[in-house]
């Protein structure tokens, strides 16, 4: 799982500093909804001149003009500030036509601020927590995944439904979905198909090859064989899947044949693998 998370962080942390903090998934539709205390759509000003916090721990402050509420309590404003760390800011472009996560600040972070009570939002994981909608298809795929809430039966349905979308957003999230629903069947059998589809991004087969490397199930271990002797596949991918198979049961024996394969760059890996786990 260690190198799960610093395979997601390099993938997810550009920034300096606290960023490198951000928990695993941080910037997912899963993570983003179950740590929202009020989800809403509408623009949001750029930031605006005031800088709360400290040098090394500050915040930049926002608003969003609310079109409507996707999760938490009905507001009486309609016109909602909020807070987002300076390390994660919101990306350009994002925030015209936006879904807002937010989070409400407690007593002890307003204190360590310095906020005041007309202020009582942060986004969720940063400028993560400002999502352009403008994408095709993405503001249905929220909704609906908002709407799914713990039904795992929506929650498969989801995952599946984009696993392979063109918007990384929602296929980043579609792995982040089957995340958290191991060790279920279903989520290693979409986990199994992601691997070995051209549709998936490479970053994302990456992830989950290492979200698959501790299941010792048939169909787990056969599309990681299968993306190990697939030679049209990215070598740093077959690498990924041979480090894999070496910690399955058998593991060693399956790597010394690889190692004499007629497959020069299959060959080339298994040697490498088994010589650094002498």
């Amino acid at each position: 799982m260690y190198r799960l998370v610093l395979a997601i962080a390099a993938l997810l942390t550009p920034w300096a500093g606290s960023a490198t903090d951000l928990p695993f998934g941080a910037d997912t539709l899963p993570h983003l909804i179950a740590n929202s205390d009020l989800i809403v759509r509408g623009p949001v000003a750029s930031a605006l001149p005031a800088m709360l916090g400290s040098a090394d721990d500050s915040y930049a402050l926002h608003a969003v003009s609310v079109r409507s509420a996707l999760k938490g309590p009905s507001l009486a404003q309609s016109r909602v500030p909020f807070l987002v760390h300076s390390y994660l800011p919101v990306a350009p472009g994002a925030s015209s036509h936006a879904i807002v996560f937010l989070m409400e600040i407690d007593a002890a972070t307003a204190n360590a601020i310095g906020t005041n009570d007309s202020i009582q939002h942060i986004a969720v994981s940063g400028g993560y927590g400002v999502v352009d909608i403008r994408p095709a298809g993405r503001l249905a795929a929220i909704s609906s995944l908002i709407d799914a809430g713990q039904s795992t039966a929506s929650l498969r349905a989801w995952a599946a439904a984009h696993l392979t979308s063109r918007d990384m957003l929602l296929q980043r999230s579609s792995l982040q979905v089957l995340y958290e629903n191991l060790p279920e069947t279903w989520a290693v059998s979409l986990l199994a198909q992601a691997i070995l589809s051209d549709t998936v991004s490479v970053e994302h087969r990456e992830v989950a090859i290492e979200m698959l490397s501790g299941f010792r199930v048939a169909e787990a271990v056969g599309a990681l064989r299968s993306l190990a002797e697939d030679r049209t596949a990215p070598p740093f991918l077959r690498a990924s899947a041979v480090r894999a198979i070496s910690h399955q049961p058998g593991g060693r024996n399956q790597l010394t044949m690889w190692a004499t394969s007629g497959d020069a760059t299959l060959a080339s890996i298994a040697s490498s693998v088994l010589a650094d786990s002498d």
